[in-house]
């Protein structure tokens, strides 16, 4: 206000000047001829070049009126500058008689068209301080003005880098009883409508620059304020002492008349004082009382150094909200309902650049959260200088998370502390510190600094975590986490919250006492989780305890140390440079080394392995079968390829003297596995699983009558496990021993398709003889065709336990069988099978049971140190639905030649057959009776009893001759020709057959088959080759 009235009589005395500068012009001078030294006259006064550009006008009488237009004044005395004044048009009306008295009288003065413009340099000073020329004593009086008229102007003020603009539609100051003076004004103050209507006690006071008393209201932007007060100098512009008091109804529209555009809404009261009784024109005692928005209130107290520069603010403000999310419109960001708000701050410097410092707030939450926060903000439109330091805390994280719009994946109590900072244009938290406990038993701390909070950039964090047991961080992680404990972490959180990276990962899980996993490395992007560079390290006592951490029963080898590279992302990772170590305390070893190419698909493998299995049941008790082993097993090799077509290759196993080599190929992406193999070994012996002995404490089932009067066994064969698998396999052995059974030059070659396991032909030597085997297995049947042929019974004989033959053996068969274990398959079987053996001896030891019977009387000529002398034996059955019906039974020595026919049902292993025994020497023909063996394979009877031998005898002829212990070739011992050389008419290439039929006595065209119990022994045979557990349990 007292800078107005110092404008104001600065503008006075420049009227004046002009008015008796113009006056003389007008009496000694041509007007318009002198302009251009009127112009120089004035610019003298003034201190700076004045231009007249326009047209001057005078009517002369006892009031003169007199006008000019296009004024200007230039802003520095040189001319150069903005001008600080334009004025279109100036007119008054000039009384002329008092001039005679050196009195100026103008009964009107209208000024149109201005513009003035107010500007403060830095060092505060204004433009306006003009400078007067001639006589400062001069005797003229100031000017009486009794109407003064402002319309269309413009007056601008500048100061602090910014500009306010007041448009002047029209001021009003004219003269009203008893010398007061009426004040109106309509205007707007940047854009912002204003009104003031008031007085001053005289105008007369105002031009002689004595005290003048000033009351009146102003009315704009939707407040209406009350000034009233006076000012001690007014043409000077001194001594102001107002005092204000005001009530907004709109308090943004308010602020922005003092050049404050704040998000401020509702009603607002003011009360201050105005005085430059401490320099410049001052705002003190300042006391505003607002609401700004709904819930909120604040109160400013203070003052304002410069209230024409709107600088030196020193005001305290205190605010409070119901809810800290009331202030979202006033910030003009989202806020979270974080509770009750109290703050209180100082504001300083100027309204272009305002700071804040003593800040101090607190936000407290029903549920016991609380935020508190102090600093200060050197800029607060330009956000520089920011420095805040904030706490907070709650007790239940969970129910603050949604406030952020969070899943509430972590519960428990919370503390943060950080400062806040501006460096570089951004926002930094600095000295960050946070500690969670977001589950029972888990804790989290967090410490380091983010170098743009806004955008959240420049993460660096470092993160610290413990947890009592994994499973506890289940919820935290979205997923299932398996129990192990303690659980340690650490690492760093750098890049941005959008595109974090973690660094320097330390991670440990569970002890070496139970198990015990390491991780460090780091994560490139852990939210999409790639850039996976992890060293992984996998302890613990035994490998057994993994299967609760697994989907399938890991087997128990003991101590086990695994380590490995994971690199990639988590939907394609590479886990390189695999090293494991297993060590069973029964002193077996695995050891493993590689990489998987892509363990999420589990393809690319690359593995190698290493085994070492001590002798005994260790392999057994790993695989939960009773296997022994002979001696230490070791094995390596490499897999390759996917967990779906896996590869198995350099397969290398020793045994003792026994090896294995080769590979496997596995197909798991058809219906069935397929399942490929080409295998070869120098010397393998497969005696171990044969020496397999029941468990001390498994109870021996009772075995039922039946099951006692039976010689074929109840072996289990499922025809079934063909249909499991596709494939094939090659097998070749340089040598191969089951037992005492010994195969040399073995070549196997087995396929399965659609649930058909077929053996094509495959070879192998057997005692010196040729063995060729094919067959075929499925849900139908078995079908079996098998051709041995010049075998050494020297050899073979204690294979089978049989060594009361020697000779040449000729074994041949094509047989066809159904059902799911071996007396089904017996009591099915078609077909035909065939033995002979020539050129060899019937051992002393096996004649020794027989000594009193009629057959020693026969063969004793032919007894020597070897035995009897054998030309032949031949042995010929076919088999008709499980009944084997003997087609050739020929035993032939140089005394005796025995014959037979019969029949074996081995359904119910009842046998039928009638023997005839024929000598040589004619002297012993007539103890050649003829003998009928029946009963069962088990319990056999011989007839008559005048030629039988003994009970005893009986059985040991079915039992030994019969039975595996003779094998496939002695049941017929008891019968013979008389014939020289019966063989020649029933063996042709080495195989049994009936002779043609003959009408010479002693012909063997009426010879029979051998006996049943050949064929019983044929059936009985697998069960010595093979082990239960390969082909069932009884």
């Amino acid at each position: 206000m007292a800078r107005g009235l110092k404008y104001a009589r600065n503008a006075l005395g420049l009227l004046a000047g002009v008015v008796i500068s113009l006056t003389a012009v007008l009496y000694f001078v041509d007007f318009n001829e002198y302009r251009g030294l009127l112009a120089t006259r004035l610019s003298e006064e003034l201190g700076r070049p004045l231009r007249i550009d326009g047209d001057l006008k005078l009517r002369l009488g006892l009031h003169t009126g007199f006008s000019a237009s296009g004024l200007s004044l230039a802003g520095n005395a040189d001319g150069s500058g903005e001008n600080m004044a334009k004025i279109g048009r100036l007119s008054f009306g000039l009384a002329l008689r008092p001039l005679l008295d050196r009195k100026i009288e103008i009964d009107q003065l209208q000024i149109e068209d201005a513009e003035i413009l107010i500007e403060q340099a830095p060092d505060g000073s204004l433009n306006w301080a003009l400078g007067q020329g001639g006589d400062a004593t001069s005797a003229w009086s100031l000017p009486r003005i009794d109407d003064l008229r402002v319309v269309n102007s413009k007056l601008t003020y500048r100061g602090g880098g910014t500009d306010r603009q007041l448009t002047v539609k029209e001021f009003s100051l004219r003269t009203v009883e008893a010398g007061q003076g009426a004040i109106a004004l309509t205007a707007r103050l940047d854009n912002l409508p204003l009104t003031f209507d008031g007085w001053i006690d005289t105008i007369d006071a105002l031009l002689d620059d004595r005290e003048i008393q000033i009351e009146g209201k102003i009315a704009g932007a939707g407040a209406t304020v009350s000034a009233k007060g006076r000012v001690f100098q007014p043409l000077a512009g001194k001594g102001v002492d107002f005092q204000v008091t005001g009530r907004a109804e709109k308090l943004r529209s308010l602020l922005r008349t003092v050049g404050i555009d704040a998000k401020l809404q509702g009603p607002a009261t003011i009360e201050f004082n105005v005085s430059d009784r401490d320099g410049p024109l001052a705002l003190h005692d300042i006391a505003v009382k607002l609401a700004p928005g709904k819930g909120i209130n604040a109160s400013v107290a203070g003052r304002i150094g410069d209230i024409v520069a709107l600088s030196g603010l020193a005001l305290t403000v205190r605010l409070t909200a119901d809810d800290a999310a009331r202030l979202s419109q006033l910030a003009g960001t989202e806020i979270p309902p974080l509770g009750r708000l109290e703050a209180t701050a100082r504001l300083t410097g100027t309204a272009g650049a305002p700071g804040l410092d003593r800040i101090d707030g607190k936000i407290r939450h029903d549920d016991g959260s609380a935020i508190d926060f102090q600093g200060a903000v050197r800029d607060v439109l330009g956000m520089q200088g920011v420095g805040m330091h904030v706490t907070g805390r709650t007790e239940r994280i969970e129910a603050l998370l949604p406030i952020f719009g969070m899943e509430p994946l972590l519960q428990g109590r919370s503390e943060i502390a950080f400062d806040l900072k501006d460096k570089d244009g951004a926002f930094a938290l600095r000295n960050v510190k946070v500690e969670l406990q977001p589950a029972p038993g888990v804790e989290i701390a967090v410490d380091g600094h983010i170098k743009d909070a806004l955008a959240l950039t420049g993460l660096d964090l470092a993160v610290r975590l413990q947890a009592d047991d994994a499973a506890s961080l289940s919820r935290l992680a979205g997923t299932e986490i398996p129990s192990i404990s303690p659980v340690k972490a650490r690492g760093r959180i750098v890049g941005t919250a959008a595109e974090p990276a973690i660094a320097d990962l330390t991670l440990t899980a569970g002890s070496v006492e139970r198990i015990m996993l390491t991780v460090t490395g780091s994560i490139a992007e852990p939210l999409k989780a790639d850039g996976l560079v992890l060293k992984l390290r996998l302890q613990g006592p035994d490998s057994g305890a993994l299967s609760s951490y697994a989907s399938l029963d890991v087997p128990a080898l003991g101590r086990f140390d695994l380590a490995g590279r994971l690199r990639g992302s988590a939907s394609s990772a590479r886990l390189s440079r695999i090293a494991g170590q297993f060590r069973h305390h029964n002193g077996m070893t695995i050891d493993l080394q590689g990489s998987i190419g892509d363990l999420q698909k589990a393809e690319k493998l690359d593995l190698g392995f290493g085994a070492s299995i001590p002798g005994g049941n260790a392999l057994g008790d790993l695989l939960a079968l009773e296997m022994p082993l002979s001696d230490r097993l070791r094995a390596k090799g490499r897999v390759s390829g996917s967990a779906e077509t896996m590869r198995l290759v350099d397969l290398d196993i020793t045994m003792g003297g026994s090896d294995l080599a080769g590979e496997v190929a596995i197909d798991l992406r058809g219906d069935r596995p397929a399942v490929t193999g080409d295998l070869h070994s120098k010397r393998l012996d497969l005696s171990f699983l044969s020496n397999q002995e029941e468990p001390a404490n498994q109870t021996k089932p009772v075995a039922d009558s039946d099951a006692s009067q039976r010689l074929i066994p109840d072996l289990a064969v499922d025809p079934g496990f063909a249909a499991m698998l596709d494939g094939g396999l090659k097998y070749r052995a340089a040598r191969l021993n089951w037992d005492d059974l010994a195969l040399s030059g073995v070549n196997v070659t087995v396929d399965s398709k659609g649930g058909v396991l077929t053996l094509n032909p495959s070879t192998a030597e057997l005692a010196a003889g040729q063995l060729i085997v094919d067959g075929r297995m499925d849900q139908e049947g078995v079908n079996l065709t098998f051709d041995l042929r010049r075998a050494a019974m020297k050899t073979l004989g204690p294979m089978l336990d049989m060594t009361a033959v020697e000779g040449s053996l000729d074994l041949r068969g094509d047989l066809r069988a159904q059902g799911r274990d071996l007396r089904a398959l017996a009591g099915s079987l078609n077909g035909t099978a065939s033995v002979v053996v020539g050129q060899g001896y019937l051992h002393n030891s096996y004649l020794e049971p027989l000594v009193k019977d009629l057959v020693v009387a026969l063969v004793e000529g032919d007894l020597s140190k070897q035995g009897a002398r054998l030309h032949c034996f031949a042995n010929g059955y076919e088999f008709k639905n499980g009944v084997a019906v003997s087609q050739v039974l020929l035993l032939d020595t140089d005394s005796v030649t025995v014959v037979g026919e019969g029949q074996v049902d081995l359904s119910s292993e009842a046998i039928k057959y009638h023997l005839n025994p024929r000598p040589k020497n004619p002297s012993l023909l007539s103890l050649a009776t003829p003998v009928d063996v029946s009963g069962t394979l088990a319990q056999p009877t011989i007839l008559p009893d005048s030629v039988a031998v003994a009970g005893g005898v009986a059985t040991a002829v079915v039992g030994n001759l019969l039975l595996p212990g003779v094998g496939l070739l002695l049941p017929l011992l008891s019968a013979g020709t008389g014939e020289d050389n019966p063989c020649l008419k029933v063996v042709k290439n080495g195989k049994a057959k009936a002779a043609e039929k003959t009408t010479q006595p002693g012909a063997l065209g009426q010879l029979g088959d051998a006996v049943s119990e050949g064929a019983g022994a044929l059936l009985k045979l697998p069960g010595k080759l093979l082990p239960g557990n390969l082909l069932g349990s009884e």
